[in-house]
């Protein structure tokens, strides 16, 4: 029984080492003088090994141990010094049971770290929500002050607050707790496959079909919703026309661990088979791309040409229209490479009144929670963040 868990029988090895401390030393057998003169509080385990294999090869060594074992200590370990009929069956048993309590008590403890990170995540992205919505209402005073300037009259400048980094930092700590909770959930999937290996194992044939509900591949089971949890809320659009063929699916939606500001937001769309209508917020995006110069016509152009790569890739049709402000009346630029350009007093008005206007699927662009509050039912809106990375990354 060398590879008995000592835990199960550790009375019964501490037993057999106060035997052979009493004996005489010349009757010590060599092999097991080092475990007689080792000092440890516990044995070390290559010494706490050659005991074990000692104890099962002399039946004298168990008597002396089984005088030195406490009337009260029961199961495994007099199991292991008596030998009693059936006495390997009884301590296989009782080592299956001490393994499935160990898990389970790992499972509570990760389960519970898992529940934990979730609550911090949930909690940064409350505070990313707050600083994101008072960095909207600066970013709207910025624009008025840029058509105000355009329009030829002088106002004063606020500069925008620094809150951007406050967000960039709790975005960036967002992140590490969707690793965290990665991480928990790739320690959980590997406990959750032993215990159920375990299970197995052990479950008689006709019952392996029945599990408890408070057993330890029960529990496990469970956290497939504690991870589902984690994982971002789908964005569901339902619509009942099309923008041509092949068919508008009734249903279009961002898969769980795609969010909205992420760049694989975009690249799921590019895979979508269905006709759309993209409508983007143009200098919302062109200020994520570069915050110092984003009115200039060279940043118009950079968000125009990554609109074009973007059309060029997708798998369906994709119509592309980018709307700008502008101080003139409404007008519409000439298309390039496909891409539809307006320009008018209020990109945010037309971009709302734009995605009413449509019969099918619509995607809107924009970081604007004004824009993400007015437009149509069943738009689908993405954070302008999710397409600037997306342009930095192809």
């Amino acid at each position: 029984m060398a590879d008995m868990e000592a835990g199960l029988v550790k009375e019964a090895i501490e037993a057999a080492r106060r035997a052979l401390r009493e004996m005489e030393a010349s009757e010590v057998p060599a092999k097991l003088r080092r475990v007689v003169a080792s000092s440890a509080r516990n044995l070390p385990r290559p010494l706490e090994s050659g005991l074990m294999d000692a104890i099962d090869e002399y039946e004298w060594l168990r008597d002396k141990a089984l005088e030195k074992l406490p009337e009260d200590v029961a199961g495994p370990p007099r199991w292991y010094l008596e030998r009693p009929d059936l006495w390997e069956e009884d301590l296989a048993a009782a080592a299956t049971e001490r393994a499935a309590g160990s898990e389970q008590r790992q499972v509570d403890k990760l389960t519970q770290e898992v529940l934990d990170l979730i609550e911090q995540r949930d909690q940064a992205r409350e505070k990313a929500k707050a600083l994101r919505a008072v960095l909207e209402l600066e970013r709207a005073e910025h624009r008025d002050v840029v058509t105000s300037l355009k329009q030829g009259r002088k106002v004063p400048v606020r500069p925008l607050a620094d809150d951007r980094r406050q967000v960039e930092g709790l975005e960036a700590e967002n992140q590490r707790l969707e690793r965290l909770v990665v991480g928990q959930q790739t320690r959980l999937d590997k406990t959750r496959a032993e215990l159920l290996r375990s299970r197995r194992a052990t479950a008689p044939n006709d019952d392996s079909a029945n599990v408890r509900s408070n057993d330890p591949v029960s529990l496990a089971r469970q956290l497939d919703r504690f991870a589902a949890a984690a994982l971002p809320d789908a964005v569901v659009i339902h619509t009942t026309s099309t923008l041509g063929s092949p068919p508008v699916a009734d249903v279009l939606s961002l898969p769980p661990g795609i969010a909205p500001d992420a760049p694989s937001a975009i690249d799921y769309l590019l895979t979508r088979v269905e006709p759309m209508w993209v409508i983007v917020d143009g200098y919302n995006v062109s200020y994520h791309l570069d915050a110092a110069g984003f009115s200039t016509p060279a940043a118009r152009t950079k968000v125009a040409n990554g609109l074009t790569r973007l059309r060029a890739r997708a798998t369906g049709k994709i119509r592309v229209t980018i709307v700008w402000d502008s101080s003139e009346q409404a007008t519409e630029g000439p298309a390039v490479a496909g891409i539809e350009r307006k320009f008018v007093p209020d990109a945010d008005e037309e971009v709302r009144r734009l995605s009413h206007e449509a019969n099918g699927l619509v995607v809107v662009i924009s970081t604007d929670r004004e824009v993400h509050a007015g437009v149509a039912s069943g738009t689908l809106v993405l954070w302008s963040e999710a397409f600037a990375d997306w342009m930095k990354s192809h």
